[in-house]
């Protein structure tokens, strides 16, 4: 099974987000923009997973997870990688990434232990919008770039826990599902 740990957001964060993100879908039509009930953070994406292997990283994760605290995060601004004036990903960013990164360092080291690959990149936390498929017109990456570089919205986040998700690829789009949840300490 295809699978990826993240941490999903609240129903009401979702919604606000996905709210407040409007204008930048509005922007580039042409844009594959997430649903607002597959916002994310993607702490590891781990691919093609066998059933075995999934129990073995529940099991060790689990008690790794469950001694680091949680924490508040702030949801702030909004970029695109690997930069605005060439979208590839367009994404909503987090004000001060050290915590996330942290807890995706833990996550990291439970997952290289099991034989997974190292990270080609270095972790940089943010939820996905939007995927850029084909070229934008020139008349579209004008309208995203405003409205990338404007957003302003704010949202503060308690991360609670970091749930293992599996993920089916369909034509309409991705169907997560989440297999388990790994609460972090209180």
């Amino acid at each position: 099974m295809r699978v990826f740990l993240a941490v999903n957001l609240p129903d009401g964060v979702r919604r606000e987000l996905h709210r407040s993100t409007r204008h930048i879908r509005e922007a580039a039509q042409s844009v594959a923009w997430v649903r607002a009930e597959q916002l994310h953070f993607t702490v590891r994406f781990l691919g093609e997973v066998s059933e075995e292997l999934v129990s073995r990283l529940s099991e060790e994760l689990a008690p790794v997870l469950a001694t680091h605290e949680a924490f508040d995060i702030e949801l702030a601004g909004a970029g695109a990688f690997p930069a605005v004036e060439r979208p590839r990903v367009i994404w909503v960013g987090v004000h001060d990434p050290t915590r996330l990164q942290s807890l995706a360092a833990k996550v990291e080291g439970v997952v290289r232990a099991l034989g997974f690959p190292a990270e080609a990149r270095e972790f940089v936390p943010h939820l996905t919008l939007g995927r850029v498929k084909r070229p934008l017109s020139g008349t579209e990456l004008q309208a995203l770039t405003r409205a990338v570089i404007g957003y302003g919205a704010r949202f503060a986040l308690r991360v609670t826990g970091v749930d293992l998700m599996s993920s089916v690829l369909r034509p309409q789009g991705p169907l997560y599902t989440m297999l388990h949840k790994f609460p972090l300490a209180r």
